[in-house]
């Protein structure tokens, strides 16, 4: 029994052609999506598990999108289970998600064997819209891309007959052209097997995977903020109980529960961190906007009302200086025009007061962020000395119960580390705390 640790790239324990093809499509998606993704930053007990026997075995492979991207994360896998009655499981599947910044379907594929002459393939672009309330959607995705002609492709082979999955709930969130089909290959001859993957099914995956790449993952769709609040509940409902229909009740089984809660944890953590980010995009606009309070909010009024000398409900350019001087803000000239722009609808080179009103409050939230940031960094800094090193964070980590490893802890520091010098200082600081917090 071989229990040599695997890499999830290696795709072991299947036929050379049904690798091949797993290999293809991650390499193409990863290829393709390489600028909008984040490495894979999962710890190596999951990237590769398996049971005290050795005779289940599996690799995870997670790659979240950056908050610019539109991709939510991509989620490989393979897993390799003997049998108590001889023979062995082998599953591997790809899946991509993509965010609420975009309605487009996702992408999903799944081949399930449990023996050299049977073979289950699970391939579809699932729905993120109803296609009954929205028929431009059915049109655009589905109809348009011609997805249904790879599908009767496929049923076409003797072998091939259609596989309908025992839970209703994954029939119901599947698209008109999704293919489930059971391939069964025994007494075709030896060999027959391989050629249906190789000949038939890899040609037809990546033609899906084509489709979703330009369509979908590449495509450009506008989202207004009731459908983002509607695809966020969605999406993550589906990804719930995805993990509780397949995940939740094999993986105990096969792994032992140690093991299933570790790897299923951190599936659950991906797709909880999914969702905040999801909702940290819609609920916290650029710059951190506070509500203000009541106070703050008269010393706001009373400083527009002492610079609006006319009375016009308006101030101009060089009123707005000194207002902004006497709530405790320099600014230059150029800074000032440009505030003035960015929120002067009418374009009459004035603002009235419910524009300055979400100036201030944009000004303020980025001055209270950087004193939190500030306080932040001179906590972690405990030595003083202007920089973070790899020794404050593993200090403060072990105060606060967290266990980073060593790699994790130079995967930060490298994260952050614009002037390559082994440390971080308060400007790198501050610049990856906001992006990664607060989305710029």
């Amino acid at each position: 029994m071989d229990i040599t640790p695997k890499k999830f790239m290696d795709f072991p324990f299947v036929s050379a052609p049904h690798r091949n093809l797993m290999i293809d499509l991650v390499s193409t998606v990863e290829t393709r999506l390489e600028s909008q993704l984040k490495p894979c930053s999962l710890p190596p007990d999951v990237q590769y598990y398996q049971n005290q026997s050795g005779t289940s075995q599996g690799s995870l492979h997670i790659r979240s999108g950056h908050s610019s991207s539109q991709v939510d994360f991509l989620l490989g896998s393979w897993l390799h289970c003997e049998l108590p009655t001889g023979g062995a499981l082998n599953i591997t599947s790809l899946s991509a998600y993509l965010n609420a910044s975009t309605d487009a379907p996702n992408f999903l594929i799944e081949l399930i064997q449990s023996s050299p002459t049977s073979l289950v393939l699970i391939l579809d672009l699932p729905p993120r819209k109803d296609l009954v309330l929205y028929p431009e959607y059915l049109q655009t995705f589905y109809e348009n891309t011609k997805l249904d002609s790879l599908r009767q492709t496929l049923e076409k082979l003797p072998e091939v007959q259609p596989y309908y999955s025992s839970a209703l709930y994954i029939r119901c969130v599947t698209s008109p052209t999704s293919i489930m089909i059971r391939v069964d290959a025994e007494g075709a001859g030896p060999g027959r097997m391989e050629e249906i993957v190789k000949d038939h099914i890899d040609p037809v995956a990546k033609q899906a995977l084509a489709i979703w790449l330009d369509q979908c993952a590449c495509g450009q769709r506008n989202v207004d903020e009731a459908d983002k609040a509607y695809l966020e509940k969605r999406d993550g409902l589906i990804k719930n109980k995805t993990i509780e229909i397949d995940l939740g009740s094999s993986f105990p089984r096969l792994f032992g529960p140690d093991i299933a809660n570790r790897i299923l944890g951190v599936i659950r953590d991906v797709y909880n961190a999914s969702l905040y980010r999801a909702t940290s995009r819609r609920d916290k606009p650029r710059g951190r906007h506070h509500g203000l309070s009541q106070q703050k909010r008269q010393e706001i009024k009373e400083a527009f009302e002492l610079f609006d000398t006319d009375g016009s409900g308006t101030i101009d350019a060089k009123e707005l200086n000194v207002a902004m001087r006497a709530l405790g803000f320099e600014m230059t000239e150029e800074q000032i025009n440009q505030m003035i722009a960015d929120v002067d609808k009418d374009g009459s080179g004035a603002i009235d007061f419910d524009e300055f009103v979400h100036m201030m409050t944009a000004k303020i939230g980025e001055r209270d962020t950087k004193e939190e940031l500030l306080k932040a960094f001179q906590i972690i800094d405990q030595d003083n000395n202007g920089k973070i090193s790899a020794q404050d964070i593993k200090r403060i980590a072990k105060e606060l119960g967290e266990p980073f490893s060593d790699k994790d802890i130079q995967d930060m520091i490298e994260e952050a580390d614009r002037d390559h010098d082994g440390e971080v200082n308060m400007d790198e600081f501050v610049r990856i705390m906001k992006r990664t917090t607060y989305g710029y």
